[in-house]
């Protein structure tokens, strides 16, 4: 198990930002599927599936939250402007957690393209 550490998204100045970390538990079969990411803000440490998606510009991947019941968060690294779906991305606008897990597993080529 490897762990990475990530710089926190921009937050309100009120809150004072947390810790980040990511860990690759399983890394992704040949399909590019069924990949198993802990992501740990401060106290709270959220594990997910990770699988590549299809996309027509940019790699996309799938975080879906091990406890299910939730709707999966669909990140896509496009060079010029990153996006994810998940609410803190979609409210500020920065790069949130999701993004910033995948770019620190693609520079440390746990996430070959």
């Amino acid at each position: 198990m490897t762990t990475l550490s990530f710089p926190p998204a921009r937050v309100k100045a009120s809150r004072k930002p947390q810790p980040r970390s990511v860990a690759l538990l399983v890394p992704l079969m040949d399909t590019g599927k069924n990949a198993v990411v802990r992501i740990t803000a401060g106290k709270l440490a959220v594990t997910y599936f990770l699988d590549r998606i299809p996309s027509d510009w940019g790699e996309a991947f799938a975080f879906t939250k091990t406890a299910g019941g939730e709707q999966p968060y669909h990140v896509n690294l496009n060079a010029d402007a990153p996006s994810c779906d998940c609410p803190g991305h979609l409210r500020w606008g920065t790069s949130c957690k999701h993004i910033g897990a995948i770019k620190v597993l693609k520079a440390q080529g746990k996430l070959p393209s």
